[in-house]
């Protein structure tokens, strides 16, 4: 997804404020795709009046690998100037980027917190995968004897990996396994990914019904 974010700044003081600059800072998982931005992290909002304020927004997009379910964008005053030459009174704008203030929307503190904000951004997970058993081949003219092999397809259909996936596979009665496993580990399987193996059976010569059923199971 994209999201966006809007930074706002405040002109606190008695004097204007020039050349006012913020600075983005990216939580790992998130991308810049804001054109206004130019690829960089930086943006010049300009001056702001006395009392005034300005405002920017900034387009990002949640990486689609990104696994976690938090991600935190922090922004900052850069840097500011003003006629007199004077320090902004209450923080340090280009200190950071070690973000330790524990508030949020803190434009009121008045202990040097006030000129860096961050905003968190709960991100939905899905756990999801799936498996689909195929036979191989056309099915025709099987007869007693023969051997068949089915073709079992392991799905990640969410957007967590999924680790040690352990599949088990039932053969169908009045057959014997000929190749292959009737347990399977997969160590690891990325979000959208899938992976594919087979498992061949004898059908028992003295097989007299009309119908097979493997059965192929996700059981872990």
């Amino acid at each position: 997804d994209t999201v966006t974010f809007t930074i706002s700044v405040f002109n606190q003081g008695t004097l204007d404020a020039r050349e006012v600059t913020v600075e983005d800072y990216l939580g790992a998982g998130l991308n810049n795709v804001d054109p206004d931005w130019l690829g960089q992290d930086t943006f010049l909002l300009g001056d702001i009046a006395a009392g005034g304020s300005a405002m920017v927004d900034i387009d990002v997009e949640i990486d689609a690998m990104f696994q976690g379910t938090s991600v935190t964008n922090n922004a900052e005053i850069e840097s500011a100037e003003n006629v007199l030459g004077q320090d902004d009174v209450d923080s340090t704008p280009g200190d950071q980027p070690n973000f330790t203030d524990p508030n949020d929307d803190d434009r009121d503190d008045t202990n040097g917190n006030d000129d860096v904000d961050g905003e968190t951004l709960q991100i939905g997970q899905v756990f999801d995968v799936a498996i689909l058993d195929t036979l191989v081949g056309d099915g025709m003219d099987i007869e007693p004897g023969d051997t068949i092999t089915f073709s079992i397809t392991v799905f990640n259909q969410g957007t967590l990996d999924a680790t040690d996936i352990k599949v088990s596979n039932f053969i169908p009665s009045g057959t014997s396994l000929f190749m292959g496993d009737t347990a399977q580990v997969v160590s690891t399987l990325a979000a959208g990914d899938d992976t594919t193996y087979t498992i061949s059976v004898i059908i028992d010569e003295d097989y007299m019904d009309t119908l097979l059923v493997n059965n192929a199971e996700i059981v872990q």
